[in-house]
């Protein structure tokens, strides 16, 4: 599509014409939406709209080459305060859990559907999302994003589009004039921040909380979805959801039909957390209501990329249960799943549409081992290659290694490798690790937080006794499940000099081991560092990084966050600011990647 005609791009708009829309001009009025999959919205417009940043290949798979951004109107209409000809607002219901329990209506609060747009044959949803409040905004709540969260959400996704990982795409970044107060520290200090739009799409943002708008009341919490006295709207969205994005399903009956639906989204979700597990990804609202129907990573809220592999690490500060570790991310996907045969179980009718939900766990062993190999460089299917990646696992979590650029110096690896060479790497390897300190205010926070978590969940259910022994129960088992790792037995008595000793002890037989392993592969050394570099990343978007970006963003500086963009738009290469427009600037955060996490909150002595 010519720069020329992006204005006249074709909404066809196909998920307001087959689903139930709810038509009511009631905007921004908090309300059930009952019966409705969607309800009509409007964006509340902004003062003087900016534009931060643009993702060029995001533009592309719209249709847009990059110059349209040249057009003084395009950040009018990506801002949503003109609209494109066909367009039309609207907000979707679904419901969802919240830390485990289920929550009712939830929806879009701070997002609007605008369209959906055919380009060559594949339908992409167009979102803004921070446009204001809509009937699924939280009371009180403003339905708008500011410019940190935007800054996060577009870098996050496109980061991962970029890593392989499906995911919804970032097209644009907009601050404005307009200011909302936010309360930053959660200290009563609200500060004017500016108020940011996001254009974001996907191929459809329908999710397992989509179907659950039908479920009848939760035994535990008592919420109900909106529209649980119209179940049939479980059929409605399962028929639009498999005549669009699974037209290859064709089961001989409509039952069998549904149970390969249920079985395509349970492949895609059990795919989609092992890509997750395999470069370290922390998704930290991982609930039903952004599991994707189909299987693509949905919202950024909290989240992180694993610096020190910790598979208790959390990036959700309010997940005081550990509900979303990193770790049991695939626990937790099997479990949304299993509520998503909930919704469906209506559906299913026959004996022979019983489904399996145990299957989750076999498709997602099967795609993590054969990640995980990869990134081994491990060809050869051997009966001890489960162990030695078991081993390379627990070391790198002992020692407190570096995850993503632990795996990117074994591409360094050979079985021909010279002694020198071999200590070489090891030395780079041990570079990565955390020294004691580092390891004692890390652990020593998770205790306290672990053991916190008891008293705080006494404190929230003081009004709902029957729930406080299920939340004390998680809890309990977070902190036992913490206290019996073997690094927090550890790491309190040990000093630095005997951690960096005991660390090269560990680091030598494994890669012993590891050198061992590659005598018996087929494949060059020279191909297989190839092919490990096109699956280790070599720049990642660790938190550090974006917190930098957000930084020198919020200060007008938007030459960051396009550097950044450009940055992760080439995660595998070895020299990525070589892509940079700014190179310098490029330089100087790949020497910010390199050199790793600022260690400022350490500065405090830890008692």
């Amino acid at each position: 599509m010519s720069t020329k005609t992006w204005r006249a791009i074709k909404f066809k708009n196909t998920a307001l014409n087959s689903l139930p829309f709810d038509k009511s001009k009631e905007y921004r009025t908090h309300r059930q939406v009952k019966g409705f999959c969607y309800t009509k919205a409007d964006i509340t417009r902004v003062k003087d709209p900016q534009l931060v940043a643009v993702s060029p290949n995001a533009l592309k798979t719209l249709g847009l080459d990059e110059s349209c951004v040249k057009d003084p109107d395009f950040v009018e209409y990506f801002s949503g305060n003109k609209l494109l000809t066909g367009s039309e607002i609207a907000a979707h219901s679904y419901c969802g859990h919240q830390y485990g329990f289920f929550s009712g209506q939830l929806g879009d609060g701070a997002t609007v559907y605008v369209g959906e747009i055919d380009n060559n044959g594949q339908t992409v949803e167009l979102q803004l999302k921070g446009c204001g409040r809509t009937p699924f905004s939280r009371a009180g709540a403003d339905g708008r994003k500011v410019l940190r969260s935007t800054v996060r959400e577009f870098l996050a996704s496109e980061a991962m589009h970029f890593l392989g990982i499906p995911t919804t795409r970032a097209a644009t970044c907009i601050t404005s004039g307009t200011f909302v107060d936010r309360d930053v520290s959660y200290d009563g200090n609200p500060i004017k921040e500016r108020v940011s739009i996001l254009g974001r799409f996907a191929p459809t943002f329908l999710r397992i909380g989509s179907l659950q708008i039908c479920d009848p009341a939760d035994e535990e919490t008592k919420a109900h979805g909106p529209s649980w006295e119209t179940p049939h709207l479980i059929e409605n969205i399962c028929n639009y959801t498999i005549d669009n994005f699974y037209p290859q399903l064709a089961g001989p009956t409509i039952d069998q039909r549904y149970k390969e639906f249920f079985n395509a989204v349970l492949y895609s979700s059990a795919k989609l957390v092992s890509q997750w597990q395999s470069v370290g990804f922390c998704h930290g609202t991982n609930n039903t209501d952004n599991v994707s129907l189909v299987g693509v990573t949905l919202d950024y809220g909290p989240f992180a990329f694993l610096e020190e592999y910790d598979p208790d690490h959390i990036c959700n500060a309010s997940d005081h249960w550990a509900l979303f570790k990193f770790d049991k991310q695939p626990e937790m996907m099997k479990w949304s799943i299993q509520k998503l045969a909930n919704s469906m179980s209506s559906l299913f009718t026959t004996e022979n549409s019983s489904i399996k939900i145990d299957m989750f766990d076999e498709v997602y062993k099967a795609e993590y081992r054969k990640i995980m190999f990869k990134k081994l460089g491990l060809f050869k299917n051997e009966s001890k290659d489960d162990e030695l990646l078991e081993s390379l696992l627990k070391v790198m979590y002992i020692t407190g290694a570096d995850y993503s650029k632990t795996f990117r110096i074994l591409c360094e690896i050979s079985a021909s490798s010279s002694k020198d060479e071999e200590v070489n790497l090891i030395d780079r390897i041990l570079s990565l690790c955390a020294d004691s300190t580092t390891m004692k205010h890390i652990y020593r926070k998770k205790e306290t937080s672990s053991s916190e978590a008891i008293v705080r969940s006494m404190w929230i259910l003081q009004t709902r006794p029957d729930l406080v022994d299920k939340y004390v129960k998680k809890a309990e088992q977070a902190t036992l499940q913490l206290n019996n790792r073997q690094i927090v037995r550890d790491v309190h008595n040990i000093a630095n000099d005997s951690k960096k000793q005991r660390d090269l002890i560990m680091w030598k037989e494994w890669v012993s081991n590891y050198r061992e392993r590659l005598k018996s592969e087929t494949v060059s050394s020279e191909e297989r560092s190839i092919l490990m570099k096109n699956i280790n990343p070599r720049f990642i978007l660790k938190n550090y990084i974006l917190q930098r970006v957000i930084e020198e963003t919020e200060k007008g500086n938007y030459d960051d966050v396009n550097t950044v963009l450009e940055l992760i738009s080439h995660p595998y290469d070895d020299y990525p600011h070589n892509f940079c427009s700014n190179k310098s600037l490029g330089q100087k955060y790949v020497a910010l990647y390199d050199k790793g996490r600022p260690r400022i909150e350490l500065k405090r002595k830890i008692t």
